[in-house]
């Protein structure tokens, strides 16, 4: 019998060696059942709440190529903790001809052994549910105790080691306070990263200011010291990028040290807010057909866009990456018309010509035979 291995751990209370000893165990099941060991699968510090995980999913390819016909897990909650999940993978995996057998469990197909499955997969949903909303109670508790909960705290600020609470770093902050300050004076995007750059300041994660970088920063309320906890309504069923705000949201004021003022902050907000319903004569609407589609030396997208110049207008393709962290990477904007024609050209005179009707015809034919 070709079996393979597979062993999973996922939360800060199981370490690397778990994996080790579920192996161990494997290998010892597998030679006293006289199965062949194929392959060992692991995923370190992933959860079987979901399928999202790269081994198990190598694992499930495999079994679709007729690699093994019997799969060893530890446990049932080392295959998965949701019971669709589970019976999903079971039935692809039976249609395989791919058994599933665990260690320190003994289930086989009588009624008895359905029905223990049954319950052993359901407490494994149960546990790892009741986790879940054991672990978000114990996260609005902290919150309501101004207590971070984990994660890179914001540019500007650290995390005070004792208390587990927001402190000002005060290098940080002073990029923090120019920003803001910039652009409540009605400084655009650009010019503000134009001057970052130039003074050499970067992200908290080290990576140099784009618009996108400033935009979370401006409508970050913990600036002017309101401590905010579970802002996202998300989780598994939802993108955590929805954007949309959670009900059960924790927000208080004046908990957290201020670095930028309310006035202030509420002069960007304004600013924002003016930006987003102004038409200007940039957003009217034009056709790039190339955009995205071409590509930057430095391996970026070019995208479309426009320059005002003298009361003239002008439509260029420019490196996505330049617009986006005003980097200089050689390539500057290339006229629309001018890329556009030679883009066409090409086409009319390498695709749709009568002459690379024969060509393209022995092309395709090489390819698929």
């Amino acid at each position: 019998m070709r079996a393979v291995l597979y062993a999973r751990f996922s939360s800060d209370n199981q370490r690397e060696e778990s994996i080790t000893a579920q192996l161990r165990a494997g290998r010892e099941y597998c030679k006293h059942k006289n199965y062949k060991i194929m392959k060992e699968y692991t995923d370190e510090a992933f959860s079987a709440r979901t399928d999202n995980r790269p081994s198990f999913q190598k694992m499930i390819a495999d079994a679709k190529r007729d690699s093994f016909d019997v799969i060893v897990f530890h446990k049932i909650d080392r295959n998965a903790r949701n019971e669709y999940d589970y019976y999903r993978y079971k039935a692809q995996l039976k249609d395989l001809n791919v058994s599933l057998e665990y260690v320190t469990q003994n289930i086989d197909n009588s009624p008895e052994g359905n029905m223990m499955e049954s319950m052993l997969v359901g407490m494994a949903a149960y546990y790892s549910r009741n986790l879940s909303v054991e672990v978000k109670k114990g996260l609005r508790e902290n919150a309501y105790q101004v207590i971070h909960t984990g994660g890179k705290p914001p540019l500007g600020y650290d995390v005070d080691s004792t208390t587990k609470k927001l402190v000002i770093n005060e290098a940080e902050a002073i990029i923090v306070r120019l920003i803001f300050t910039r652009r409540a004076a009605g400084t655009p995007y650009g010019k503000i990263i134009e001057e970052l750059n130039l003074l050499g300041y970067k992200t908290k994660f080290g990576n140099s200011f784009g618009k996108n970088s400033l935009h979370d920063l401006f409508k970050n309320k913990k600036y002017m010291g309101t401590y905010i906890f579970g802002r996202v309504a998300g989780g598994h069923s939802e993108k955590r990028n929805s954007h949309k705000e959670s009900e059960t949201m924790i927000e208080i004021p004046n908990a957290i040290p201020v670095i930028i003022s309310e006035d202030i902050f509420l002069q960007v907000q304004r600013r924002m807010a003016d930006a987003k319903h102004s038409p200007g004569s940039g957003r009217a609407k034009e056709m790039y057909i190339l955009s995205g589609l071409v590509h930057c030396e430095c391996g970026a997208k070019m995208v479309g866009g426009r320059v005002t110049s003298r009361g003239n207008i002008y439509s260029y393709y420019r490196c996505d990456k330049q617009i986006r962290t005003l980097s200089n990477c050689g390539t500057g904007r290339i006229k629309k018309s001018d890329l556009e024609k030679m883009i066409m050209d090409e086409i009319e005179n390498k695709i749709l010509s009568p002459d690379a009707i024969p060509r393209l015809t022995e092309e395709l034919n090489n390819a698929i035979s």
